[in-house]
């Protein structure tokens, strides 16, 4: 049974934030990097501020958009100095660049997530490991929490009134955890955190570093971690707000079911797992020779794209259509399927 005076004394410990295990006190989404709807390797970087999105919720960026970053899922391989987290996000400059622009791996939280830190001490931590050949001068590390006071912006396209508040830190190749303690303003609306460093030279094979255990809380120190949500449910129901993907797995795999509106096109109305945090935006999906619409009786016809209908969209029902079909019957019953398992869609609601 927990005393109150037990939490008291927790919450004094932390400088007045929250008891270190409770669900909530994180208000990063996919510290521990479990979720990858998009894939879990060789993630390319941010080529404009839309893009660069890797493990959920998570974008890689580097200055000036340059190439030559990928991130991608490692498994922690260590219980003595990081016990209890399965994988970690490898951050890596590929072998033979040699561009020095800075490398940032953020996550861009939501004027909701944010406002309850105005006026608050935080802090930002994180597990840190390199790798042999990273080549930031004295292996330097940085992490860093912007605050501005617009509303529901992202990072990299900017934040009203940007302020950023970090820390550099010695990065080994053993795990190790580090944090920054940064005090935010009461007018501040919006946080986002990042962990990176600015290359120097041309990348060698192991030119990476790796994270994972990310978290930001209340208080003035890092108190064990633990995911956002507490589960591996909640993760991904937290993440699936902003990015929801859709892979069968297996030929002739389901997505949606509709019907056509011409001979060449048709439209579904696709239920989606979690109410996402806005109308969806935009559609993702693999190539189209991976699809195919039938009706269970003729032959399947194949589609040339698919998109996404915003203007009858809900946060939690979107429709989408397929065009470029040959021999479909108007107002006919079909369903859309995969020809391939690793045929996809995703649709997205990131800030």
């Amino acid at each position: 049974m927990t005393r109150a005076r037990d939490v008291a004394d927790t919450q004094e410990n932390n400088g007045g934030g929250v008891p270190p295990f409770v669900a909530g006190k994180n208000a990063i989404i996919n510290g521990d990097f479990g979720i990858w709807q998009r894939g879990t390797s060789s993630l390319t970087g941010a080529t404009s501020t839309t893009t660069g999105f890797t493990s959920d919720r998570w974008q890689l960026y580097r200055g000036s958009f340059a190439t030559n970053i990928t991130a991608s899922r490692v498994a922690t391989s260590d219980t003595t100095n990081l016990a209890n987290i399965r994988y970690a996000a490898r951050v890596q400059r590929t072998a033979g660049d040699t561009s020095t622009q800075f490398v940032r791996f953020l996550q861009t939280l939501e004027t909701g997530t944010s406002v309850p830190f105005a006026g608050k001490t935080i802090t930002f931590s994180v597990y840190v490991r390199v790798g042999a050949n990273f080549s930031a001068t004295s292996n330097a590390f940085g992490l860093n929490v912007n605050y501005g006071t617009g509303t529901d912006q992202n990072f990299i396209s900017g934040f009203t009134g940007d302020t950023s508040l970090g820390t550099i830190k010695t990065a080994s190749t053993t795990w190790q955890r580090i944090s920054a303690t940064v005090s935010i303003p009461a007018t501040a609306t919006q946080l986002a955190v990042y962990a990176g460093y600015s290359p120097t030279g041309t990348a060698g094979a192991a030119d990476y570093f790796e994270i994972t255990g990310v978290q930001l809380e209340a208080g003035n120190v890092a108190t064990p971690f633990t995911t956002a949500t507490g589960t591996v449910q909640g993760e991904l129901a937290a993440c699936q707000r902003y990015y929801y993907r859709s892979t069968p797995g297996i030929t002739n795999g389901l997505f949606a079911t509709g019907s056509a509106l011409t001979t060449t096109d048709a439209r579904y109305a696709w239920k989606l797992p979690v109410t996402m945090r806005i109308i969806p935006t935009a559609v993702d999906y693999a190539a189209a020779a991976k699809f195919r619409v039938t009706d269970g009786v003729n032959a399947p016809a194949s589609i040339t794209s698919i998109s996404l209908i915003t203007s009858v969209a809900s946060q939690d029902i979107v429709q989408i259509y397929t065009g470029g079909s040959s021999g479909l019957t108007a107002f006919r019953p079909y369903y859309l399927e995969a020809t391939a398992t690793d045929a996809f869609i995703g649709v997205t609601a990131e800030l």
